[in-house]
């Protein structure tokens, strides 16, 4: 073998070579606001993670888009049937019938810590399973 030559990492040095990966990775810096995406239980969800200025706490907003208010046009019943249910969780707060009717939900949670993995999936975690009841049923409502 040409000692000039660079050889692959043995498993020998793969423990070296682990934590050379993890500090090249945590080294990057997260620029905020950050966005992102993901499905859970079959519903699609736009996330987004920001900094409040002048505090150490960091912010999660989550959106849920349960799906879209019918136009007359589509099915003039499903639309009044939909907007019966979601007006009074529209004028709560609760949900947000956007100018493309889709409804959503909005959740915004703050959480501190630092800005690294294991805080932001806990904080994602914890919305989500707090809102859990509420927005697969309100799913299964839009979906018949």
């Amino acid at each position: 073998m040409n000692k000039n030559k660079k050889s692959d990492a043995s498993i020998y040095e793969l423990d070296r070579l682990l934590e050379k990966l993890a500090s090249q990775v945590t080294d990057e810096k997260l620029e905020l606001p950050a966005s992102f995406s993901f499905r859970w239980h079959n519903i699609p969800f736009a996330g987004q993670i920001l900094s409040y200025e002048g505090s150490n706490k960091l912010g999660l907003n989550l959106v849920a888009n349960l799906g879209h208010v019918s136009y007359s046009a589509e099915d003039r019943s499903r639309r009044l049937e939909l907007l019966a249910l979601f007006m009074p969780l529209v004028r709560k707060g609760e949900f947000v019938i956007n100018r493309h009717s889709q409804i959503q939900m909005i959740t915004q949670t703050s959480f501190s810590g630092g800005l690294n993995a294991i805080n932001i999936m806990s904080a994602m975690t914890f919305t989500l399973l707090d809102i859990r009841d509420k927005i697969t049923d309100i799913a299964a409502r839009i979906d018949t």
